[in-house]
Parts: C-alpha cells; sequence; structure tokens
C-alpha cells in the first residue's frame, strides 16, 4: 500500500517519507498523500533507520494506527484505519 523512504536531511534521519504502492486508492483512502513525511508511529518515533524499518514490517496486522506526518511543513496527527485492507473470509484478493 505505501513505500516508505528515510529522510535525512545533514545525515540525520527526521522520518519516512511515504509514497503509493501498487494501490493508489488504497494509499489515498488512508488520507495520506505522496511525499507526506512520516515522524512517528503508535508513539514511537522514526529516528533510527533500524528500529524505524521494524516499525513498518509489523504493521501488517494492526487494524488502526496512530501516526504523525508533517505535511507542508506543519505537523498533523492522523489515525488511519488499516482494517479495510486486512484479508477477511471470502476475500478474492
Amino acid at each position: 500500500i505505501l513505500r516508505p523512504q528515510p529522510y535525512m536531511p545533514n545525515g540525520e534521519l527526521k522520518g519516512y517519507r511515504v509514497y503509493p504502492g501498487r494501490d493508489r486508492r488504497k494509499f489515498a483512502s488512508l488520507g495520506l498523500r505522496p511525499g507526506d513525511l512520516v515522524t512517528d508511529i503508535n508513539g514511537q518515533p522514526l529516528n533510527d533507520l533500524q528500529s524505524g524499518m521494524e516499525v513498518f514490517k509489523n504493521l501488517g496486522n494492526a487494524t488502526e494506527l496512530t501516526v504523525t506526518i508533517e505535511r507542508n511543513g506543519s505537523p498533523m496527527a492522523l489515525t488511519l484505519d488499516t482494517s479495510q485492507f486486512l484479508n477477511t473470509p471470502g476475500d478474492t484478493q
């Protein structure tokens, strides 16, 4: 659904810019925009490369996420409902 890319001004990780994956509609339905800078997920700051990627890898089963993003230089909190993307019985995905 999304592709995170580390954002490292001056060699220091500030967060991850997110861009749509294969399904742009799912990405947009989360309330994200291409290039949003995710700085925090569920209270965990994304300021370390290794732990940051672990956070993204472990999101697969979460049905709701609280993220802090920077958009156009302004911080904002979003609650992402990811339950609509989890496979449910009878899905033909």
